[in-house]
């Protein structure tokens, strides 16, 4: 077995072998299909994600409000789609906040066939 991480939800410890051959990218096994988490190095975050966008049938962006006046405010393409900020904090971290996506969701007719890109930062 290699090293282990250690992390905690609600108090909770987990703890979950770090796999170095994972670094570009996993696999998640969901219900209803599997899909495919991957990490980009090459290029800027912004260009890579212009870049997914453009070659999107449907794309949706949820991001850091923070992210997105820094870094993706200019990037090509997010203009022209749904986007919704959210600002990450403790006091966001609720049920209206989760409402609040829905209807977003809702009110741009957002269906399982759109694209959800959901872009954050950690500090």
């Amino acid at each position: 077995m290699g090293a282990m991480a250690e992390f905690y939800v609600q108090d909770k410890r987990f703890t979950a072998e770090v796999r170095p051959d994972a670094t570009s990218g996993f696999e998640v096994a969901s219900c209803p299909r599997p899909y495919r988490v991957d990490f980009r190095s090459e290029g800027s975050p912004a260009a890579n994600l212009a870049r997914e966008i453009h070659e999107t049938k449907d794309p949706v962006l949820l991001a850091d409000s923070r992210v997105l006046e820094l870094y993706l405010k200019e990037a090509q393409g997010i203009a022209s789609i749904p986007v919704i900020s959210i600002e990450a904090k403790e006091e966001a971290k609720e049920i209206t906040t989760v409402l609040g996506i829905v209807d977003f969701l809702e009110d741009h007719n957002i269906t399982k066939t759109s694209m959800l890109f959901v872009v954050g930062a950690v500090s």
